[in-house]
């Protein structure tokens, strides 16, 4: 505080001042980058805590030992474009003329500066061997006179700033990335240079001595190559012939024509190698590459049989001719190479089953280097075993089976010889039985059976020459039915032809053998390699999705039925039968989706061709008939099934059963019948599926037939069924006799009946050259001459019908009654005989109730015959007679 006086006087005291002493400040220097990119800089920032009234002073070092140089600027922010170790503090002056106060110095900013040039290592070759000196050397781009100083990485070669050059031996550095930059001083420096590797292989490389031809032709040169992997421009090459220790060829020698091509014109043995670098580094020699010369004689290749194509198991011999060859011990050199087992032969034998088809040539070697030119190409082709071809592959009823046996390069001369397999279960595999007709083999390639009916399989072969020579047997094919028989079966489980992955699939064989193989086409998954089997059943790997035929084989030849039966990875599968469906059968196809639910609201094709579309589950056929046969598929929510094919068999065997209606009373029989027509015994019958007859009977009686009767029949034969047939059983009419007159007309009739019989009779003997002549088939014709029987056969139709009631619907039919009568006279023994025959037809018709006074019947007495000549004499025509008779009912018939 401070107050002022006067002479009489005093000011009061001021406000108190408190004045703090302190250290001196130290600022604080900051950088907003520590490296100046080139032709640029950076931001310096000085700052003090208390900044009012001061000024600011710079200052720079070039070294860390150097001393500062300051820079022009009172500003707390500079920029500078330089490297270096930076500095700043502050001051401000003080009152009353005292001296100016300085803060500490700040802390250092150290700042690095990149110059433009640019720094790169030369580095060449950069892949050497081990052993080898190479050198790696850093080059300023525009460096000018500046003194350089580098810097390395790797850091064990930074031995020394000032080299820009460093020799690298292979045996202390391995294979690494190398990179430098250049320093101007100690804060100014080059970008890092591209990094460049060096490997180092650990082996001595070796040379490679190649030519254009081995062979000098007369007056001419070959042309030498030696080369080293991998190239280099680096490389030198020297060419030795004979010993490697020899000196290397100079120009006197050989034509040096480029680097590593040397030209040569003598004849002998030669190497090289290559080396490089300073010391030289050398490969090793290179294989030594013999230089023939060519003599002017000419080698041939002779083929005995002269048989260019040859079938496996033949044999001919190839041989080397030397024309104009003289007294000269020749060598021969073959090529393929197996064929020199010995140099001093000629000739060869060569089989089929050792040599397969390829080129043969040869050459003649006078000495060590002076050979022929090889000879022209024989090419000797040795060819395969015929190929063999079914069709069909599967058999429909009444199919002929025709086989295709091929060849390669068919030529005149060949026979066709053609077998059937007959499995053996000891090797999985076939022996072979000749077909018919084929003992000498045909000339036809093609050869048909007819009347095929099972699974089966077939081979073929080829011969040709005398002796016969023999092809190999082709491969066997099959031909496929799905028909099941009695004697062998292959029965599947699930029974349907789609199934899912990882389902359980079983085959059955079922026949009348112990022993058996499942065999499945194509051959790509197993069941016991599809080897025999003891016991009927094979379990399918069904894993992977398939597509294939299988079929059950036994020793003795035995084949079943074959089956289609298809694995699937898919989310839904058509359930169908995997057998042929008989026509007449009824079947059921549906849809499932893997997790096992059978489905609903599914729609089936056939062919492509939408059948139905509704809620049902199922599609039921309930008698299956040819044109059901087709390719089918399920669709369930957008997924569709694979297709599958149901075949629809012909029945073979049918129920022999009346087409009409059966009147109850009467008897009746049914029988069975095969497709052949032969009427069966030891037949079952069913009625309504339903066994009512299993005996050895081959025919159903039924003596007297009632409606109980009525229903669906089917028989059954050696494992076979019929189609079911319904047979109808109709009433009897039994009209009341209250009011009908019925039974009055019948006994009418019957005597009607009786006194034209008479009347006949009587005529009969009165007329003996009078005939009748009954327009039938020719039953009466086929008589015996020698019977003198008379006989009369009688047939009685009646059909009664209503008298018309007018309160009665008008379509009710009125009864009649007919009666026929039929007499036949045989003449006797050595006379020409005539048949007598005689018609009568009574039309009797009831009145209505009305009209009850007369009853009319007329009978219509037909006396048919032509004019006959005896005697010089003709017989009249036969005359047709009616008679009336009128009836009038009476009561004491109880009418």
């Amino acid at each position: 505080m401070c107050m002022g006086r006067g002479d009489f006087f005093l000011t009061e005291w001021s406000e108190a001042i408190t004045l703090i002493s302190s250290n001196k400040p130290k600022p604080t220097l900051t950088a907003d980058e520590t490296i100046i990119p080139a032709h640029g800089s950076v931001t310096l920032t000085c700052s003090v805590d208390d900044s009012a009234d001061w000024r600011y002073e710079w200052f720079r070092q070039t070294s860390v030992s150097s001393a500062y140089q300051p820079i022009t600027n009172v500003k707390p922010v500079n920029k500078v474009p330089q490297g270096g170790i930076y500095y700043c503090r502050a001051g401000r002056r003080g009152r009353g003329g005292e001296p100016e106060i300085f803060t500490e110095y700040s802390n250092a900013v150290t700042i690095w500066k990149t110059v433009p040039n640019k720094a790169t290592v030369i580095l060449q070759p950069k892949l050497i061997f081990w052993g080898e000196t190479v050198t790696v050397r850093c080059e300023i781009q525009g460096g000018g006179d500046t003194k350089w100083t580098y810097e390395w990485t790797p850091d064990n070669l930074n031995t020394s700033p000032t080299l820009s050059e460093h020799r690298i031996n292979s045996n202390n550095y391995y294979s690494g990335e190398y990179k430098c930059r250049g320093w101007k001083d100690s804060y100014s420096s080059t970008e890092w240079s591209d990094v460049i590797t060096l490997t180092v292989l650990s082996n001595r490389p070796k040379a490679k001595l190649s030519a254009d031809n081995r062979d000098i032709p007369v007056g001419g040169s070959v042309t030498l190559t030696c080369s080293v992997d991998p190239s280099s421009s680096a490389w030198k090459y020297d060419l030795y012939k004979g010993k490697k220790t020899s000196e290397p060829l100079n120009t006197q020698d050989a034509v040096f024509q480029s680097t590593g091509q040397i030209s040569v014109s003598q004849r002998g043995l030669y190497w090289c190698r290559g080396g490089r670098g300073n010391p030289v580094y050398y490969t090793e020699y290179s294989n030594s590459i013999r230089i023939n010369t060519i003599v002017p004689n000419k080698a041939t290749v002779i083929l005995q049989p002269n048989w260019p194509l040859i079938y496996r198991g033949e044999t001919v011999a190839v041989r080397c001719e030397i024309q104009g060859g003289g007294d000269t011990e020749w060598t021969y050199e073959w090529t393929p190479d197996n064929l020199i087992t010995s140099p001093t032969l000629s000739e060869h034998r060569i089989n089929s089953n050792n040599y397969y088809s390829g080129e043969f040539k040869c050459r003649g070697r006078k000495d060590s280097y002076s050979s022929t030119e090889w000879s022209d190409v024989i090419t000797l082709t040795v060819l395969h075993a015929p190929v063999l071809t079914v069709s069909p592959s599967w058999l429909s009823p009444g199919d002929s089976v025709t086989l295709s046996c091929k060849v390669e390069h068919p030529s005149a001369g060949w026979r066709f010889y053609w077998y059937k397999t007959v499995p053996k279960l000891s090797d999985n595999s076939y022996s072979y039985e000749l077909l018919p007709g084929s003992t000498n083999g045909t000339e036809q390639d093609s050869y048909i059976i007819h009347g095929s009916t099972h699974t089966a399989g077939y081979m073929c072969r080829t011969g040709r020459g005398d002796p016969v020579f023999y092809t190999d047997y082709s491969k066997p094919e099959f031909v496929w039915s799905g028909d099941v028989h009695s004697a062998v079966t292959l029965k599947v489980s699930p029974d349907r032809v789609q199934h899912f992955i990882y389902d359980s699939v079983s085959l059955s064989c079922e026949g009348n053998f112990t022993k058996w193989r499942v065999r499945r086409f194509p051959e790509d998954h197993n069941c016991f390699n599809w080897r025999s089997m003891t016991g009927s059943t094979c379990n399918i790997d069904s894993s992977q999705q398939s597509d294939a035929v299988y079929w059950c084989e036994s020793g003795s030849g035995e084949f079943s039925n074959a089956v289609n039966i298809t694995i699937q990875n898919a989310d839904i599968i058509l359930v169908s039968p995997v057998h042929p469906v008989t026509e007449g059968d009824s079947v059921t196809l549906g849809c499932k989706l893997k997790r096992g639910e059978l489905l609903s609201n599914v729609f089936f094709y056939q062919n492509d061709k939408l059948i139905q579309n509704d809620t049902r589950g199922e599609l039921n056929i309930s008698a299956v008939s040819k044109s059901d046969e087709g390719f089918y598929k399920c669709k369930y929510s957008g997924k569709e099934s694979v297709q599958s094919w149901m075949s629809v068999k012909d029945a073979d065997i049918i129920l022999v059963s009346p087409v009409h209606p059966v009147t109850e009373g009467d008897s009746v029989t049914l029988g069975c019948k095969l497709k052949t027509g032969e009427l069966l015994s030891n037949v079952f019958f069913y009625q309504n599926d339903k066994l009512i007859q299993n005996d050895t009977r081959g025919e159903l009686n039924i003596s007297a037939v009632s409606k109980s009767d009525e229903g669906f029949y089917k028989c059954k034969y050696s494992g076979k069924d019929s189609v079911q047939s319904w047979m109808s059983v109709k009433a009897v009419s039994r009209p009341d006799s209250s009011s009908s007159p019925i039974p009055l007309i019948v006994g009418l009739v019957c005597g009607i009946i009786i006194i034209i019989l008479l009347l006949l009779l009587y005529r009969y003997r009165r007329s003996k050259d009078s005939h009748f002549i009954r327009p039938i088939q020719s039953e009466s014709t086929n008589q015996n001459e020698n019977s003198s029987s008379l006989y009369v056969d009688a047939c009685l139709y009646e059909s009664i019908r209503g008298s018309e009631d007018t309160d009665n619907d008008a379509g009710e039919s009125q009864d009649i009654t007919y009666s026929s009568i039929e007499l036949k006279n045989i003449a006797k023994r050595g006379k020409r005989h005539e048949t007598v025959e005689s018609s009568v037809y009574a039309d009797v018709k009831i009145g209505s109730a009305a009209d009850d006074n007369l009853t009319y019947a007329q009978v219509n007495y037909h006396n048919k015959g032509k004019a006959k000549k005896h005697k010089g004499k003709s017989t009249p025509a036969a005359t047709d007679e009616a008679v009336y008779s009128e009836v009038k009912p009476g009561t004491a018939l109880g009418l």
